[in-house]
């Protein structure tokens, strides 16, 4: 995820959920300067005391805010923006908070979003809000954010205000949080105009971990398609928004039949907790 970052480490940064900071370490150890971070979290205990390979040090922290990022104020715009959002079900969150999150979503990008979008949803509209032109943001995401009832009319919304440079999966074995019952994806995007009416789609399959930063920088930077342990395509954006951004793009497929012709879907009963 840093590795995205690196053109603009040397500017404001902002991690929305710090945690212990593991993220920070991955841009500390690519940047040549002194990171210039503000940070947020609710759960103060969780913050690194020192700095190691996978945390960054409380003290490094310029301006940390013990407060709940999606209500408050942001300061300032930043040039970089890393997050790993907390994962919360929209039965979790208060009727109040669902309310201050669809007028942020208007505010931001525009539409109202189905009310059972998570809260890592609004995480990442949050952060899109803070961007400085030509900024670049890194989130991890579940799938449901591009799979969702609401994920439609989020990413048109999104893909028309913010450049989509390009999006990560993981295989089934070769998930990057083994024991996480979700399936991650990450998402990079840049706060200009699309230049062009395509992103970049990759799948890793590989096994050492350790590789993978450097072939993503390779590959969102060169735009070229790939059939190796990170596979790579170069995706029409409608296509994409179409099937689903996380979703491997089908190439050239002859007429399809919706599912929805065949049989309709109805949901067990929900306990919150599913």
């Amino acid at each position: 995820m840093a590795v995205y970052l690196r053109p603009k480490l040397a500017g404001k940064i902002l991690d929305p959920a710090v945690g212990p900071g593991s993220l920070l370490a991955a841009c500390g150890e690519l940047s040549e300067v002194a990171l210039q971070v503000t940070a947020f979290e609710i759960d103060e205990g969780v913050l690194a005391v020192e700095s190691s390979e996978s945390t960054y040090a409380r003290d490094g922290i310029i301006d940390l805010r013990l407060e709940d990022f999606v209500q408050a104020n942001l300061p300032t715009k930043y040039d970089a923006v890393i997050c790993n959002p907390p994962y919360v079900r929209h039965h979790r969150i208060p009727p109040e908070t669902k309310d201050h999150c669809q007028q942020l979503a208007r505010s931001t990008i525009g539409v109202s979003l189905d009310r059972r979008a998570g809260i890592h949803v609004y995480f990442l509209i949050k952060a899109l809000s803070g961007l400085e032109p030509e900024g670049r943001l890194a989130f991890i995401v579940p799938a449901d954010t591009f799979e969702g009832v609401f994920s439609g009319d989020l990413w048109r919304a999104v893909t028309s205000r913010f450049s989509l440079d390009g999006i990560l999966t993981f295989a089934q074995a070769a998930t990057a949080f083994p024991g996480v019952d979700t399936n991650a994806v990450i998402v990079y995007l840049r706060h200009s105009q699309p230049k062009s009416g395509h992103f970049l789609w990759m799948q890793w399959s590989g096994s050492d971990l350790t590789a993978l930063p450097s072939l993503v920088e390779q590959r969102l930077e060169a735009a070229t398609e790939h059939d190796d342990q990170l596979k790579t395509r170069l995706v029409d954006l409608e296509e994409g928004l179409n099937a689903g951004l996380s979703r491997e793009p089908r190439g050239e497929t002859g007429p399809t039949i919706p599912f929805t012709s065949l049989a309709k879907v109805v949901r067990g009963v929900a306990t919150g907790s599913n």
